[in-house]
């Protein structure tokens, strides 16, 4: 669910089941200041509810894809629950690198504000107003 929310993430593929499992691959289609890109995307871990991770690479090994890694963290709190978003990745190029930190940190805002958009209007019943987004 959360690979749909990515504002760069245009097609993802499913190779095989489309069931998310430790091991499942499938291609991403990244659109970017820099073109499109065909990633190929591993699910690393998959440990539901709580842990969901996934590596994707540059399927054309000659471009500079933003080879990464996002990991989803989701642990109970006394509000609820708290997700936490962690990326790794580079271009392979320190200054495409130091360009794309400010780019990647809104993104992963903005695609947080889309999970918790989506996970709250599933829900029935929830209290939206006391619900808040606190990055870090």
């Amino acid at each position: 669910m959360a690979l749909g929310h990515n504002r760069l993430h245009r097609d993802i593929i499913p190779l095989g089941s489309s069931h998310a499992r430790t091991g499942h691959a499938f291609i991403i289609t990244h659109r970017t200041f820099f073109g499109v890109n065909q990633m190929n995307a591993v699910i690393r871990e998959c440990l539901p509810p709580e842990r969901l991770q996934v590596e994707e690479s540059c399927k054309n090994q000659r471009l500079t894809g933003f080879t990464h890694t996002s990991t989803f963290l989701l642990t109970p709190s006394a509000k609820g629950t708290k997700m936490m978003y962690i990326m790794e990745g580079t271009f392979r190029n320190p200054i495409r690198d130091l360009i794309f930190k400010p780019i990647a940190r809104g993104i992963m805002l903005e695609e947080l504000f889309r999970i918790k958009h989506a996970i709250e209007s599933s829900e029935p019943g929830i209290d939206l107003k006391s619900q808040t987004l606190e990055p870090i």
